[in-house]
C-alpha cells in the first residue's frame, strides 16, 4: 500500500532497515519503536524517541504551564550556571559551556516553537473566563519575545494562525512561516543534492545568522507595538549595562548570545526544512487530504539490533546518547516532532502528551485513506525525505513564484 507521498513503495522497501525485511514500510509503521520494547526506561524512550509502544498512555497529564518552568525557568538558571563558569575561568568552563549551549538553545526554541505557539494558540494558560484566559496567554508571550528576541505574540499570531494553518497558505509561498525558507533558496524542484549543500553553506556562513540576528532585533526594537519596543529596548539596555558594569562582556556573548541567536537559527532553519514538504503538491492547495501530505512525525530512533550481536548494540546506545538526544534536546523539542498532528487538531489541549495524541489519533483514522500520517527516524532522515519529496515537485509557477517576490515582509525561521 502506498501510502507516503515521499518515496514510493519500491522506494520504502529498498530502505529496509534490516536484510529480512522486517521493518520496511519504516515511514508507516512503528516496528522499529517496538523493536526496543523489552528495554529498562521506556518513558524515557518514548520522550525521547517521540514514538510511544503500542498501548502505551501517559502515566499523569501534564498542566500546560508547567511547561513554562521547565522552558523559561530552566533557561535563566543555565544562564546563571554559564556566568559562573566563565567567572570561575576554570578548566570546567570548556565543558560546562558546550553543554549549556545544547539546552540553552533548545529551551529557547522551545520557548518560541511551543511555549509562544501554543500561547497564539490561547491553549497555554487554560483559565475559563475568556478575557483571563487570552490577558495571560498574551502575557507569556510577551515575556519570550523579550527574552528570546522573537516577534510579539500579535505578528506572531498573524504568520502561524492566520496564515500557516490557512489550507490555502500552507507549505507555499505565501505561507509567512516558511517564507523565510523559500527565500533561502530552498524552493521545489532542485536536485537533493542541491538542497544539501544549500543547508550546509548556510549552517557554515556567519552572514546567515548576523542577518537573522538584524532581522529578530529589527522586529522588536523598531517594528513592535511601542510598549513592546519600550520592553525590548530596556531589556537590551539591561543587558548591555550590566556587562559594562561587571565587566561581563564574555559571559554575555559566550552565554547568552550564542544560544539565543547562533544556536537558535540553527536549529530553527534544520527543524524548519524537515517540518513539511515545502513547495510540494501545489496542485492540491486548498485540500484537506494535502495536509498529512505535506507533513510527517519525526521520530529519533534506531532499531534494536539482535542480543547476540554486541557490537551493534554499543553503536546503537553511542547513537541513542550521542545523536538522536542532542537532535531532541536542541532541534526537534517540545511538540514539534508531532507537527503533523497538531496541523489536523490545532485546538487539542493534548499537545503537552502529543506523543500519545498523534498515535491515538492514527488508530482512530486508521481505515481512512486521506488521513494516513507518515514519519522518519532520525533528524537527518526527515530532512532527507523533505529533499525528495522537494527534489520531486515542479519548480514554482510563475503566479507563486510573484507572490514570493511580492511579499516583502520579514519572519523569523
Amino acid at each position: 500500500m502506498d501510502n507516503s507521498f515521499y518515496l514510493n513503495q519500491q522506494d520504502i522497501e529498498q530502505q529496509s532497515c534490516s536484510e529480512d525485511g522486517k521493518y520496511e514500510n519504516r515511514h508507516t509503521t512503528f516496528n522499529i519503536r517496538t523493536s526496543a520494547g523489552h528495554l529498562p526506561l521506556q518513558r524515557f524512550l518514548t520522550w525521547l524517541s517521540g514514538c510511544p509502544l503500542p498501548g502505551q498512555v501517559a502515566v499523569f497529564k501534564r498542566p500546560p504551564v508547567t511547561q513554562i518552568a521547565d522552558t523559561i525557568g530552566l533557561f535563566l538558571v543555565l544562564m546563571a550556571v554559564g556566568v559562573i563558569l566563565i567567572m570561575s575561568a576554570k578548566p570546567m568552563t570548556f565543558i560546562g559551556l558546550p553543554l549549556i549551549w545544547l539546552v540553552a538553545t533548545g529551551r529557547a526554541r522551545k520557548a518560541f516553537i511551543t511555549i509562544a505557539h501554543q500561547a497564539v494558540h490561547a491553549q497555554l494558560i487554560t483559565v475559563k473566563r475568556k478575557r483571563a484566559r487570552e490577558f495571560l496567554n498574551l502575557a507569556v508571550g510577551e515575556v519570550i519575545g523579550v527574552l528570546f528576541w522573537v516577534p510579539s505574540p500579535d505578528k506572531y499570531f498573524q504568520s502561524h494562525v492566520r496564515s500557516h494553518h490557512k489550507l490555502r497558505e500552507l507549505a507555499t509561498p505565501l505561507d509567512k512561516d516558511g517564507i523565510s525558507l523559500f527565500r533561502l533558496g530552498f524552493l521545489p524542484g532542485k536536485s537533493k543534492r542541491e538542497y544539501w549543500v544549500l543547508l550546509a553553506t548556510h549552517l557554515a556562513n556567519p552572514l546567515f545568522y548576523i542577518k537573522e540576528t538584524f532581522v529578530r532585533m529589527r522586529l522588536r526594537l523598531l517594528s513592535s507595538g511601542p510598549l513592546q519596543r519600550l520592553a525590548s529596548w530596556l531589556f537590551l539596555t539591561s543587558l548591555l549595562g550590566t556587562a559594562y558594569i561587571c565587566n561581563g562582556w564574555q559571559a554575555l556573548i559566550l552565554v547568552y548570545c550564542v544560544p539565543v541567536f547562533i544556536g537558535f537559527s540553527l536549529s530553527g532553519l534544520m527543524q524548519g526544512l524537515g517540518e513539511h514538504g515545502w513547495g510540494v503538491k501545489m496542485e492540491s492547495v486548498g485540500k484537506n487530504e494535502r495536509v498529512l501530505k505535506v507533513s510527517q512525525g519525526r521520530f529519533l530512533f534506531d532499531a534494536f539490533p539482535e542480543a547476540s550481536n554486541r557490537l551493534a548494540q554499543l553503536k546503537w546506545w553511542s547513537r541513542l546518547f550521542a545523536y538522536h538526544l542532542p537532535a531532541r534536546i536542541a532541534i526537534l523539542n517540545g511538540d514539534v516532532q508531532h507537527h503533523d498532528w497538531h496541523h489536523c487538531d490545532p485546538r487539542s489541549l493534548r499537545w503537552t502528551e502529543s506523543a500519545y495524541a498523534r498515535a491515538d489519533n492514527i488508530e482512530q483514522f486508521a481505515a481512512d485513506q486521506n488521513a494516513i500520517a507518515t514519519h522518519s527516524w532520525s533528524l537527518v532522515e526527515s530532512l532527507e525525505r523533505s529533499f525528495d519529496a522537494m527534489s520531486k515537485a515542479p519548480s514554482l509557477t510563475k503566479h507563486w513564484k510573484g507572490l514570493l517576490d511580492k511579499n516583502n515582509q520579514v519572519y523569523v525561521i
